[in-house]
């Protein structure tokens, strides 16, 4: 059975909207994967201990920190938008608004009908990896790199994560 889930969006101007997060199916998955791990490589970046022919397999025996320094590494070197973002499109097979009476699933084209927010869809985005990862990959490459930051330097009292977000 596929894993799902339902989020209530919380603050914004999404407030109270839920969505309803599905998971691909296992051949629709491996194949996403693929295409997401072919693009990273196409750039020239070198991701140590990925194949080409890992699939999501790879991606979930790199490490945290290996996965934030691709990721940020490909957009630096060119990862072209246009291959990345059919890969942004599948994901919203995902994605369903929900609604007392029923769910409609989220396409490019209605997607600004059920959602106002940026910030809606960039939760929703990381809701579908974490569903389909086992882990949010987000909170494991921030802790990652406070992990870092706390054995090469004092900790602060506000210690930057991302440019422009801070935790204390």
């Amino acid at each position: 059975m596929r894993k799902d889930k339902t989020i209530t969006i919380e603050g914004g101007r999404d407030d109270g909207r839920k969505f309803y997060i599905k998971e691909m199916g296992a051949l629709k998955t491996e194949k996403w994967a693929s295409k997401a791990i072919v693009a990273l490589l196409s750039t020239g970046i070198d991701i140590p201990g990925l194949d080409e022919s890992d699939g999501i397999e790879g991606l979930m025996k790199l490490d945290p920190k290996s996965i934030a320094n691709a990721l940020l590494t490909g957009m630096l070197k060119g990862l072209k938008y246009d291959v990345f973002e059919p890969l942004l499109d599948e994901m919203l097979s995902c994605m369903y608004y929900q609604s007392d009476l029923s769910k409609e699933m989220l396409t490019v084209e209605n997607i600004d009908t059920y959602i106002e927010d940026v910030k809606t869809i960039l939760t929703l985005r990381k809701e579908v990896i974490t569903l389909h990862v086992g882990f949010d990959i987000a909170g494991k490459i921030s802790n990652s790199l406070q992990s870092e930051d706390k054995e090469t330097k004092e900790p602060t009292e506000n210690t930057q994560i991302f440019p422009g977000t801070s935790e204390t």
